[in-house]
Parts: C-alpha cells; sequence; structure tokens
C-alpha cells in the first residue's frame, strides 16, 4: 500500500511540475488558469487539484517569474546565434511567441531552448519564419551547425591509430607514401551568402545584409579543446575536402582532383600537400601511415552538411 501511494504522489507531482512548466511559458494556460471562472475539470490534461494547486500561486509573482523565464530564453537564443540576433533584430520576440503558440516550452536550458528555437525558424514553423530572407536563413544553419559541433560532438574525434603531426604529415607526402588520410569527425563544410566576419565587426546601430556574390565556403572543425575553429576556403580548396572522405588515400585524392579539373594542371599535386599540410597544422585532418585498405568500421565520418 505504501509503494502505491507513493507512486500516486509521483506521478501528481510530475503531472503538476508539467503543468507549471506551460503555466510560465503559455500565456493563454496561464489565463485560464488564473480566471477564476473558468471550470475545474480535466479538459486540459490536468486533475482538479493540479489546477487547484496552480490557482493558489501569487499571481503577480508567477507574471514577474513568467516574464524573466522569457527573457532569459531570448538571452539563450542570442547567446548561441548571436550574428543571427543581430540581423533580426526585434522578429525574435514575435518568433519566440509564434513558437510558443505550436510547442510550449517544457525544457527550457540554454541550448535545448536555442536548437528548438533555430528548428522551428529552419522549418518553416510560422508565417514570420517562411518571410525570412534566404540570406538570414542561411546565417541561422550555419551558426545552428556551429553550435551543434561545440555542445553536441561525436566521440572519440579520431581512430586511436591517427596521427596528428603536421611535420610527419608533410616528410611522408615528400616520401611519396601512400598514406591514408582522416578529417576530424566533428566538422562540417558550410556556404554561406553573408560576409559574417563583416557582420561580427558591424555595431547594432549599422546592421545591415553584408551579402556576397559567390558565397563564402567555411570549414568548422572542433579542435580537442572543445573550441570550434573555422577556416575560410576557396572553392577549389572546399572541393578537394569534400573529396578527402571518399578518396581516403593521397594518391586517390590526386586522381579524384585531377579528375574534377578535367584537365592536367602543372603542380596542382603541390597545391593538395600543402592544402592537407594545412589542415593538419589547424587540427582538422590526421593521417595514417602504410594503410592501402582501410580496415571496416574505421572510415571518418563528417557532421550532417
Amino acid at each position: 500500500m505504501l509503494i502505491e501511494d507513493s507512486s500516486t504522489q509521483l506521478r501528481a507531482e510530475a503531472q503538476f511540475q508539467a503543468a507549471y512548466a506551460r503555466f510560465l511559458t503559455d500565456d493563454h494556460f496561464r489565463e485560464w488558469i488564473l480566471n477564476p471562472s473558468a471550470p475545474e475539470d480535466a479538459d486540459r490534461g490536468f486533475s482538479r487539484a493540479t489546477i487547484r494547486r496552480l490557482r493558489t500561486m501569487n499571481p503577480d509573482r508567477v507574471e514577474l517569474f513568467a516574464q524573466c523565464l522569457f527573457g532569459n530564453r531570448i538571452a539563450a537564443i542570442e547567446e548561441a546565434f548571436p550574428l543571427t540576433v543581430k540581423v533580426m533584430g526585434p522578429a525574435v520576440l514575435s518568433l519566440v511567441r509564434a513558437l510558443d503558440a505550436v510547442d510550449i516550452a517544457t525544457d527550457t536550458r540554454k541550448y535545448p531552448e536555442a536548437i528548438r528555437f533555430a528548428d522551428f525558424v529552419l522549418n518553416g514553423g510560422a508565417a514570420e519564419a517562411r518571410d525570412l530572407p534566404s540570406l538570414v536563413i542561411g546565417l541561422l544553419r550555419y551558426e545552428l551547425i556551429f553550435l551543434n559541433l561545440r555542445v553536441r560532438p561525436q566521440f572519440p574525434e579520431w581512430p586511436d591509430s591517427v596521427m596528428h603531426s603536421a611535420e610527419d604529415l608533410r616528410r611522408a607526402l615528400d616520401a611519396e607514401e601512400d598514406i591514408r588520410l582522416v578529417l576530424n569527425r566533428n566538422h562540417a563544410l558550410v556556404s554561406v551568402d553573408i560576409d559574417v566576419e563583416l557582420l561580427r565587426e558591424l555595431g547594432p546601430q549599422k546592421i545591415r545584409l553584408p551579402g556576397t556574390k559567390t558565397g563564402v565556403m567555411i570549414l568548422l572543425h572542433r579542435g580537442e579543446n572543445g573550441v570550434v575553429h573555422e577556416e575560410r576556403l576557396n572553392p577549389a580548396s572546399a572541393a578537394a575536402i569534400l573529396m578527402i572522405e571518399e578518396a581516403q588515400t593521397f594518391r586517390n585524392l590526386v586522381s579524384a582532383y585531377k579528375a574534377w579539373l578535367g584537365a592536367s594542371k602543372a603542380g596542382f599535386e603541390n597545391e593538395i600537400k600543402k592544402l592537407c599540410v594545412n589542415l593538419s597544422t589547424c587540427g582538422a585532418l590526421g593521417f595514417e601511415r602504410a594503410v592501402s585498405v582501410p580496415r571496416e568500421g574505421s572510415r571518418s565520418v563528417g557532421l550532417a552538411k
């Protein structure tokens, strides 16, 4: 009997906590609860005891706490996506309200809330989101990938046998060893149509969309210390990086790159060597020696792009 009573109390408390979370984030639900003439029925999925318990709370304190919670959620979104929020301006508030109208926030921790907001906007969850310029959508997608690399990394980042010495890589390439190239699992190639470097420098009073004619390719990769680094790439370097995972060995990479060029170009192999060494120096690329056939399950897998 004691076990049954305890289980009943736990279920009742869990229902109250769910109702309380909604009470703080759903304005319409809060108005309905605080309306003394509203019936104490369970048509909204909550018991009479839960509704009565909510009604005993001080409405002024509840309203103040609700406003603070909303402000904290906006601050979390701004911290996660500073450039997007800078460009969106006041539209962020209306987008969060639109999100609350279709999906009430029950987990208001910083990063889950920011990611929930980004998913809502990127999936066109409201008219306000669908009306955003494509440049803004692309910018938010870039910052979401950046955030995911930081807070949702893949482990282990490298196979155990991977070497990280740029100098050793340079010597192996100069000796024409058939080495296997391995990209950091926590990486992504992102194309943005906004000059993010310029946007970071602009003050709030000078906000504009510094678009580019051809877009910018950026390699994002998470370092071993958890910091996400970014490298601005030209189209040729971006193409070579995309080929690394399919080619796997340096010799295959050279062959694939040559086929992509469609014509012989003097010195392009040295350019690829230099790119690989630079990627190794910045921590985005490692290598394995004398591996002509990759081991099963050891292939590097990048984040979804």
